[in-house]
């Protein structure tokens, strides 16, 4: 048996304990802006890495009002490869059950991303069992990637700078196909200020901000040209007080997606340029594009040749695929880095109520990158 049979045998083997892990992981349910819940995980996550690799974090890095980022390393001798997970998750407590029937499992966060964090893990184990490993690996996992990775990034990029390659965890395409490109994304928000004056009495003299919300809404939607690659969405509108009075304030929290660089810098401006249609009505607009397009540059070509092989020794034909939602490999490609996303599960439903994954092809794919591993 050749040891890319083995290290599928032995993930295969241990598959239950997989998705046991896997399964222990969601049940403490860790929606990003909730630190108490963040930090309950990342200590389930400690020790699940000291239980399965016997290892402590090489660092730490607390966060004010996020979980700590928590990095590992691992082997000797030269850099291999740095495996970047987060264990953040978009679902707020007990929004999702989390449930297994047959090959299925579906929960918060089990397709995006726990499944690809434990991953890894067994991974290294796999390696470790059928010879051991040949060089250095690192783990990063995070705690804000569905934030924007905003006081991650400052902690990994240095990190990954040190090793010739990146290999996201995300999870893979529905069928199985792994992620050589993605959008750039940007997030903005939209402050309205109006005039206060009563529904009834006073109508003339107010000023809304939820009119002025709703004339935004369509102006904004009406810059999306999906076959040249760009989307915005208006995600979320709050404002006004009571239904009897003219709103004098509103906010929108907008979405926007891009495929080159150069077009996110357009959007900025066209976005700063917004003007209010109602007189006395102002504007305070801020954010903007936070991850740079990860495209698939000669560097990423590389590096997704080597996984197709990897693939195709376990009888495998592995795809590729462009998608529009962001990941850190937008930042790991942008510095340069060889950089291959989708290293996770195969299941479908991120970010909606039917997250799952299917476990016998995960597994496989698991075995994929740990064959993986031995290529780089």
């Amino acid at each position: 048996m050749n040891r890319c049979e083995a290290m599928k045998q032995y993930i295969a083997q241990n598959g239950e304990q997989i998705i046991a892990d896997t399964m222990m992981l969601a049940r403490h349910q860790s929606p990003t802006a909730q630190k108490e819940y963040v930090e309950t995980c990342a200590d389930a996550l400690e020790a699940l890495v000291k239980e399965r690799l016997g290892l402590e974090p090489t660092a730490q890095y607390p966060q004010e009002a996020r979980g700590r980022h928590l990095y590992y390393s691992i082997g000797e001798g030269p850099h291999k490869a740095l495996m970047i997970g987060h264990y953040d998750t978009v679902w707020n407590i007990d929004d999702l059950p989390l449930i297994r029937e047959g090959n299925k499992l579906s929960g918060p966060g089990v397709y995006d991303m726990k499944y690809g964090i434990v991953a890894s893990i067994w991974a290294i184990k796999a390696l470790q069992a059928t010879g051991g490993l040949d060089g250095t690996y690192g783990l990063f996992f995070n705690s804000d990637e569905e934030m924007g990775s905003r006081t991650s990034r400052a902690h990994f990029e240095p990190i990954a700078k040190t090793f010739p390659n990146a290999l996201i965890l995300e999870p893979a395409a529905p069928d199985g196909a792994v992620k050589v490109g993605r959008k750039s994304t940007g997030d903005f928000l939209i402050k309205i200020h109006g005039i206060a004056a009563h529904a009834g009495t006073d109508y003339a003299s107010g000023r809304s901000a939820i009119l002025e919300a709703a004339y935004l809404t369509q102006e904004l939607f009406a810059m999306t040209d999906l076959p040249g690659g760009t989307s915005v969405n208006v995600g979320v509108i709050s404002g006004g007080t009571k239904f009897n009075v003219i709103a004098a304030y509103a906010e929108m929290q907008v979405d926007v997606r891009v495929t080159k660089a150069s077009e996110g810098k357009r959007m900025e401006a066209a976005i700063a340029a917004l003007k209010p249609k109602q007189d006395g009505v102002t504007l305070e607009i801020t954010g903007g594009m936070n991850r740079p397009p990860f495209e698939f540059t000669k560097a990423n070509q590389g590096l997704f040749a080597k996984a197709k092989e990897a693939a195709a020794d376990l009888g495998i034909d592995l795809g590729k695929i462009m998608v529009g939602g962001g990941s850190d490999g937008n930042f790991t490609s942008t510095w340069g880095i060889p950089t291959l996303d989708g290293l996770g599960p195969v299941g479908d439903g991120a970010h909606a109520a039917t997250e799952h994954l299917m476990i016998a092809q995960s597994l496989e794919h698991t075995a994929v990158l740990a064959n993986l591993l031995t290529k780089l």
